[in-house]
């Protein structure tokens, strides 16, 4: 059952502000950490009842090993934790506005805004495979935007909830994280038991 948090609730050591969307596996809020940053809250969809919580279970111990990294154009992610039954993620807000929202409210970007947008997306991609780790969900939604005085877009790469580490190279089907399929490369739709590598992010970037 999806538990609903309203402004003001208390999650461990945050306190919950604006309900921001819900994804695949969790529901998004902004919220205050004790030090007052606001941070993004992701709060899991399912809880200790449900067959799929060890699954989740193993994706937040892979996202506890990110805390404290920083990278250029990455989302950092700063604390992972278990609340009343349930796991939540806190992540570095970015303000801005993802790429699937910009494309569709104005059209089309002008191939020179583009070009340090594709820069910004690959070398967060660089980043993260200089630590071995595989975003596994490239998508317009996980890239937030932002747009400089000259026009110029800079982006930045969010949301490393189902990241895996390279050295994690054959994953069985029950391990597969729920990635997005019109972006996901062949090797993690087919099922099974594959081996994934950094190039599957090239391919969801490209």
């Amino acid at each position: 059952m999806t538990v609903f948090l309203v402004s003001g609730t208390a999650v461990g050591a945050y306190i919950i502000r604006d309900y921001i969307g819900r994804g695949g596996e969790a529901q998004v809020y902004t919220a205050a950490a004790p030090d007052g940053r606001i941070v993004a809250l992701k709060q899991g969809l399912v809880g200790k009842s449900h067959p799929d919580y060890p699954a989740h279970e193993k994706r937040m111990a892979r996202l506890r090993a990110l805390i404290g990294l920083a990278l250029p154009h990455v989302c950092s992610v700063l604390d992972v934790f278990e609340f009343e039954g349930r796991l939540y993620v806190a992540l570095e807000w970015i303000d801005g506005e993802d790429l699937f929202k910009r494309i569709v409210r104005t059209g089309s970007i002008p191939p020179a805004a583009l070009i340090p947008l594709a820069d910004d997306l690959f070398a967060a991609l660089c980043g993260l495979h200089r630590q071995d780790i595989i975003h596994m969900d490239i998508k317009p939604l996980n890239i937030v935007t932002q747009q400089e005085t000259d026009g110029t877009l800079r982006g930045v790469v969010v949301d490393l909830g189902i990241a895996h580490h390279c050295a994690l190279s054959r994953i069985t089907r029950a391990d597969m994280p729920l990635a997005t399929p019109n972006y996901a490369p062949p090797e993690v739709l087919e099922g099974g038991e594959t081996s994934i590598g950094v190039q599957a992010d090239i391919y969801s970037a490209g």
